[in-house]
C-alpha cells in the first residue's frame, strides 16, 4: 500500500471547518485482534488522510487513531467525511471486524495561533465528535446552513434537533450526514442530558401504553412540572420514567436521570446530580449547581426518593432554579409537597380466564413470555402451559419484578414446575446477578420498605399479614392498632410507603388490600418476631363478633347488605377458622372455644350465601365437635345441625341422622328456637329421603308452630315452603300445595328480605308448572332470572335453572331444557354438592318427556353443550333468547 504522507501545513485563515474523527471503541479492537490491529490502523490512516488530501483538507493533528483536520469550505469537509465512511465500509478489516470511525464537524473563524487553531469553535467541533457513534457523521448548524440539506446526489443531512454540548451553555442544532449505501440508524447522540443517556432497556416495555400516555401528556402541557411514580417496590416505576422521558427528549435541551437508590442525604443527592450535569468535583454545592441550571429547559428523571432525606427540597430547588423544567421523580412514597402531582403504577393486568386467546392478551403473561424466551427462545404461550402461566402471574400479583425473576428459570423448569415452586416466591432471583442489591429478591425490594418504616409502623405492618382478601377500617384497628392509634392515620402511612393500597368495600368505606408478595412477607415478619399466634388470636377474636353481628342481620331486611359484608370478608372468616381449629389439635381449650364461636356464626352465613353449607366445611365442623365442651350450648347444637345438614345434602341421610337428632334434642334443652325451626325442616328432609314420610310431616308441622311461637317471619316463610313441598313430594293436592306456596310468599314479602320472596315467587311458579298452568308459570319464572342472577345465591341459581329447563320442556322447547340442565348438572359438579332429592323427582316427568321428544345424538349434544357452558351464561342466553310473556 503506497503511504500517503500529511500535506504541508499551510492553514487557511477566515471561516473554516474543522473536523475530528476517531475509531469507536478502539481499545476493545486492539484486545480483539492483537498484533493485528497495527495493521488495520495503518489501513484506517490511508484512507482516512487520502479522503482529507482529495477534499483539500489540512491534518493539523493525528493522535493513535483519531485525527483533527482543518478544511477552506464546509462542502469540502462534508464530501472528505463521505468519501472516508465509503472507503472504510468496503475495506476488509482482519478477523472479520468491521472498524467504525466517528466523525464530528463544524464552522466557525477560529484564530490562527502558530501552526493551529485556538477558540471556543475548536472545542465545538471536538464536542461534536464526541456525540457522534461509529460510522456516524454530525455536523453544525453552522456546517450545515453552507452545505444545504442535499449537498450532492448520493448524500443528505438529516435534522437531529437541539442538543447540549459539554461546557457549552445554549444547546447546539445538530445534523446527521447520510450517505446513500451506508448505515443510517443510529443511537441517540451522546451528548449532555440525552435520552441516549437514560438508562437503556433489552426488552420493549409492556402494558404501560396508557400510563406512558398519561404521563407524557400532563408533563409536555405544563400540567405537571413535578410528577411522582408512585408504588410498591416492582412495579417498574424507573422503566416506565425512563420510556417517559424518551418520548418528551425533543421538547428539553437536556434530559438527565439521576439514580439516587444509593443515596440517603442530600448532600450525597445534590452530587449524584452534578455529576450527571458534568460539573467539576469543586462546583457541586447546591447553589452552584442550580446557577449552572438556571435558565435551562431541562427534564430531570430523579429515580428512587424513598429513602432520600430532603427528597422534596431537591425536587422544588431544581424547578425553581428554571421555570421551564420539569422533574419526574420515582418513589415509593409521595413528595407531599404542593407542586406535586402523583401517578401511581399498579402491577400488569391479568387475564380473565386461563384461555390461550385472553392469556396471551395479557400484559402481565406477555411479559412472562417475554422474559422466558431470553433463555429459551422457542418458548410460546399454548393450550398446554397457558393456565399454568396465568397462575404463576396471579400469584405474583403482576408485579413485574416478580414476573421477570420468576420467568428467568423457565430455562430449568416449565410453567407447571415453576407453580409447584412458588411457596418460596419471596426469594425468587436474579441468576444473573444484574440488578442492583434492592432488587436482586422479592424479599430484597419489600425489606427496602419495610425499614423505612418506624418501629411502631412496622409492627402495626406486620399485623396486616393476617388478613386474607383485604380488611376494613374496623378490621385494621382491632387487629393491627395499639389502644391509642387511629387506624386512618396508620393506613395512610402504609399506603405512603406503598405496602398497602385502598379500595372501596361494598358499604362505600375504605377497604385495605395487600399484595399477596407483600402479605407473605408481613407474615413472615410476624412468625420471625413470635408475633404470629397473639396476633391471629386478634384476627379470629375480631371476625367472631363480626360473624355474629352479620348473622343477626341476615335474618331481617338488612339480608343484602349482610351478605355482601360475609362475601367480602368471607376469607377472613375461612383463614380465622382455620387457626382455631387446625388439623393438629393443638390442645388449646380457649383456642378451640374461639373455633367453636366462629363456626357457630359462620355456619349460617355459608348458607345464606350458597344457598347449603359447603361441604368443605365438614372436615373443620367435625373437629369443632370432637374438640369443643360437650356440654349443651346454643353453639354446639348449631355446630351438630351444620354436620347433618352437610350430610343431608350429600345424600347420606343415615349418616346425619344421629347428628340431627342431637341438634333438636339440645335445642329444646338450652330453648334456641330460632335454630330449631332450621334443624326440623333439615330432618323433616332427611326423613323424606329415607321414605318417612309420616315422620316428615310432623317435623315440618313442628316447625311451623316453632316459627309462629318466636314470631320470626322468615323462619315461618322457610317452614310454610317446606310443608308444601312435602305435601307435593307425597302426591297431596297441589291446589293446596299452590295456596300454601302463596301464602310463603306473603310472609316473604312482610319480612323485607329479597331473597326469601325471590325464592317464593320461584316456588308459586313451580305449582303453577305441575298444575299445567304453564302460561301463567312461564310469566311469572322467566322475568326472575336477572333478579336470580343479580343476588347470585348458588343453590339458588341452580335450581332455576332446573325448573326452568323443565318449564321449557313442557312447553315443548326440548332442546333448551337438555342445555339447561347440563350447565346446571355442571356447576353441581363443580361445587361438590348434589341435587336433593326432592329436586329430582319434581322434574323428573317434564325431562323425561324432553328426552324422549330428541333423538339419543340430540340429547347428547344439547345437553354436553350446555355443561361446557357457564351457568351464569346459560341462564342470561336463555333468558335473551326466550320471549316475553304475552
Amino acid at each position: 500500500m503506497t503511504t500517503i504522507s500529511p500535506p504541508m501545513r499551510t492553514l487557511p485563515s477566515g471561516t473554516v471547518t474543522l473536523l475530528f474523527s476517531d475509531i469507536e471503541g478502539s481499545t476493545a479492537l486492539l484486545s480483539r485482534l492483537g498484533p493485528a490491529y497495527a495493521d488495520a490502523l495503518d489501513s484506517q490512516r490511508e484512507i482516512m488522510r487520502r479522503a482529507w488530501s482529495e477534499h483539500g483538507g489540512v491534518e493539523l493533528g493525528t493522535e493513535g487513531d483519531s485525527f483533527y483536520v482543518v478544511f477552506e469550505t464546509a462542502p469540502q469537509a462534508v464530501e472528505a467525511a463521505a468519501q472516508a465512511q465509503r472507503d472504510l465500509a468496503a475495506q476488509p478489516w482482519p478477523g472479520d471486524e468491521t472498524l467504525r470511525v466517528r466523525i464530528g464537524m463544524h464552522t466557525g473563524t477560529p484564530a490562527v495561533h502558530g501552526d493551529a487553531y485556538v477558540g471556543l469553535d475548536v472545542h465545538r467541533a471536538a464536542r461534536i465528535a464526541a456525540a457522534a457513534h461509529g460510522g456516524q457523521v454530525i455536523v453544525s448548524s453552522s456546517t450545515a446552513a453552507l452545505v444545504g440539506p442535499k449537498p450532492s446526489v448520493s448524500i443528505r443531512l438529516d435534522d437531529l434537533g437541539a442538543h447540549r454540548l459539554k461546557d457549552f451553555p445554549m444547546p447546539e442544532r445538530l445534523y446527521q450526514l447520510t450517505v446513500d449505501g451506508l448505515e443510517r440508524d443510529f443511537p441517540g447522540l451522546r451528548t449532555l442530558g440525552a435520552a441516549s443517556r437514560l438508562p437503556s432497556s433489552a426488552t420493549p416495555l409492556i402494558g404501560r401504553d396508557a400510563d406512558v400516555a398519561d404521563i407524557v401528556s400532563r408533563v409536555a402541557s405544563g400540567t405537571a412540572r413535578l410528577l411522582t411514580l408512585t408504588g410498591p417496590g416492582g412495579t417498574g416505576k424507573t422503566r416506565l420514567a425512563v420510556a417517559v422521558a424518551e418520548q418528551l427528549a425533543d421538547g428539553y435541551d437536556g434530559v438527565f436521570f439521576v439514580a439516587l437508590a444509593m443515596n440517603t442525604t442530600a448532600e450525597s443527592a445534590w452530587a449524584a446530580l452534578g455529576e450527571q450535569l458534568d460539573v467539576p468535583d469543586d462546583r457541586r454545592s447546591p447553589d452552584e449547581l442550580l446557577q449552572s441550571v438556571a435558565g435551562r429547559n431541562a427534564l430531570y428523571v430523579l429515580d428512587n426518593l424513598e429513602q432520600l432525606d430532603g427528597a422534596d427540597d431537591l425536587a422544588l430547588r431544581l424547578l425553581g432554579a428554571a421555570d421551564r423544567s420539569a422533574v419526574i421523580a420515582t418513589s415509593r412514597r409521595p413528595l407531599h409537597v404542593e407542586a406535586e402531582h402523583e401517578h401511581s403504577v399498579a402491577p400488569l393486568d391479568l387475564p380473565g380466564d386461563d384461555s390461550v386467546e385472553l392469556a396471551t392478551a395479557s400484559p402481565a403473561v406477555q411479559l412472562f413470555a417475554q422474559h422466558a424466551r431470553r433463555s429459551q427462545p422457542r418458548f410460546t404461550i399454548n393450550a398446554e402451559n397457558a393456565a399454568d402461566v396465568v397462575e404463576i402471574c396471579r400469584r405474583l400479583d403482576g408485579l413485574p419484578l416478580a414476573i421477570e425473576l420468576a420467568a428467568a428459570r423457565a430455562k430449568l423448569l416449565s410453567p407447571k414446575a415453576l407453580l409447584a415452586r412458588l411457596d418460596r416466591v419471596l426469594d425468587l432471583g436474579d441468576a444473573a446477578r444484574q440488578r442492583p442489591s434492592r432488587q436482586r429478591t422479592l424479599r430484597d425490594t419489600i425489606t427496602v420498605s419495610y425499614e423505612l418504616l418506624s418501629e411502631p409502623m412496622q409492627t402495626a405492618f406486620r399485623r396486616l399479614g393476617v388478613f386474607a382478601g383485604g380488611a376494613d377500617l374496623a378490621a385494621v384497628e382491632a387487629v393491627s392498632c395499639d389502644a391509642r392509634d387511629d387506624p386512618l392515620d396508620l393506613v395512610a402511612e402504609l399506603v405512603d410507603a406503598s405496602l398497602v393500597s385502598v379500595g372501596e368495600g361494598v358499604d362505600g368505606e375504605p377497604r385495605i388490600e395487600l399484595l399477596a408478595t407483600v402479605r407473605a412477607y408481613a407474615r413472615e415478619a410476624l412468625r420471625d418476631n413470635g408475633e404470629l399466634d397473639e396476633t391471629r388470636w386478634r384476627h379470629a377474636s375480631h371476625y367472631a363478633s363480626t360473624a355474629k353481628d352479620l348473622s343477626a342481620l341476615l335474618l331481617g331486611s338488612g339480608w343484602l347488605d349482610a351478605r355482601a359484608r360475609f362475601e367480602e370478608d368471607d376469607a377472613n372468616i375461612r383463614e380465622a377458622v382455620a387457626w382455631a381449629m387446625p388439623d393438629d389439635d393443638p390442645h388449646d381449650p380457649e383456642r378451640t372455644a374461639l373455633g367453636v364461636r366462629l363456626l357457630a356464626e359462620a355456619g349460617l352465613l355459608w348458607a345464606s350465601t350458597h344457598g347449603y353449607i359447603p361441604g368443605d366445611s365438614r372436615g373443620v365442623i367435625e373437629r369443632a365437635i370432637g374438640r369443643g365442651d360437650t356440654a349443651d350450648s346454643s353453639e354446639r347444637a348449631r355446630l351438630l345441625l351444620y354436620l347433618g345438614t352437610v350430610l343431608v345434602l350429600a345424600r347420606r341421610a343415615e349418616e346425619a341422622r344421629a347428628y340431627l337428632e342431637q341438634a333438636i334434642a339440645m335445642m329444646r334443652r338450652v330453648g334456641d328456637d330460632m335454630y330449631l325451626v332450621s334443624a326440623l325442616n333439615i330432618t323433616g328432609m332427611m326423613e323424606a329421603d329415607l321414605g318417612r314420610h309420616d315422620a316428615s310431616r310432623e317435623l315440618y308441622d313442628e316447625s311451623v308452630a316453632v316459627a309462629m311461637s318466636t314470631g320470626n317471619l322468615l323462619q315461618l316463610r322457610e317452614s310454610i315452603s317446606n310443608l308444601a313441598w312435602h305435601i307435593q313430594s307425597t302426591g297431596g293436592d297441589h291446589e293446596v300445595v299452590l295456596q300454601l306456596k302463596r301464602e310463603a310468599l306473603e310472609v316473604a314479602k312482610r319480612t323485607g328480605n329479597p331473597y326469601a320472596a325471590l325464592a317464593d315467587e320461584h316456588n308459586v311458579a313451580c305449582s303453577l308448572r305441575i298444575l299445567g298452568r304453564l302460561d301463567e308459570a312461564y310469566a311469572m319464572m322467566r322475568p326472575l332470572i336477572p333478579t336470580v342472577l343479580a343476588i347470585n345465591v348458588t343453590g339458588n341459581v341452580m335450581a332455576t335453572s332446573e325448573d326452568f329447563a323443565a318449564l321449557l320442556a313442557d312447553m315443548g322447547d326440548s332442546k333448551r331444557a337438555a342445555w339447561l340442565l347440563g350447565a346446571a348438572d355442571a356447576r353441581h359438579d363443580e361445587v361438590g354438592q348434589s341435587r336433593l332429592a326432592q329436586q329430582d323427582a319434581e322434574i323428573a316427568e317434564p325431562i323425561a318427556k324432553a328426552r324422549a321428544a330428541l333423538t339419543p345424538a340430540e340429547w347428547d349434544d344439547a345437553y354436553t353443550r350446555g355443561r361446557a357452558t357457564p351457568i351464569h351464561e346459560a341462564m342470561r342466553q336463555a333468558y335473551d333468547e326466550t320471549s316475553e310473556p304475552v
